[in-house]
């Protein structure tokens, strides 16, 4: 992906819009609209998917967290008054997830919603720079979260459910 940005950012040079021109090709006006097309789509997919993926991760994934962190701590109340010592492990481990689920959505909405000044290339270098790994950061914890969460209470199809249909 670094290198998709690199490569329209190079596009701009001159250099590959006289080579255009000279065969014939595109003029340097055709050339240039066409770079701008293509960074801008860019953008827009990029933008896109990171709004998708926050609206899933905060309406969707958390929500299924903090369920299954709820029915953990209830399970755990429940064998302390009956007079067990529960193992809080899960618990533990799931409240640390949700916790980093939490702070990579927060990450995700403040890439999103900065501002990126500058031109088209910017705002493209932006979305690679800052939204991409923000997005990387909430699937990371969502994947792990997945293989914790029974699937009674996740909303997503998991990816045992898509690659051996049921």
């Amino acid at each position: 992906l670094r290198n998709t940005v690199d490569a329209l950012g190079a596009m701009y040079n001159n250099e590959f819009a006289a080579l255009f021109q000279k065969y014939g090709v595109l003029t340097k006006r055709e050339f240039m609209a066409r770079n701008d097309i293509y960074v801008e789509r860019y953008c827009k997919d990029v933008a896109t998917e990171s709004k998708l993926c926050l609206n899933i991760a905060k309406k969707q994934i958390l929500p299924a967290g903090y369920r299954y962190q709820g029915e953990l701590a209830t399970t755990a109340a429940a064998l302390k008054a009956a007079g067990k010592d529960p193992d809080t492990s899960s618990l533990d481990r799931a409240s640390e997830l949700v916790g980093e689920l939490e702070s990579s959505i927060a990450a995700l909405e403040q890439a999103i919603h900065h501002e990126a000044t500058g031109g088209l290339l910017d705002h493209a270098k932006h979305y690679r720079d800052e939204v991409i790994p923000a997005m990387m950061g909430v699937r990371k914890v969502a994947d792990t979260l997945e293989t914790l969460i029974s699937d009674d209470l996740w909303p997503l199809p998991t990816y045992q459910e898509m690659l051996f249909i049921k």
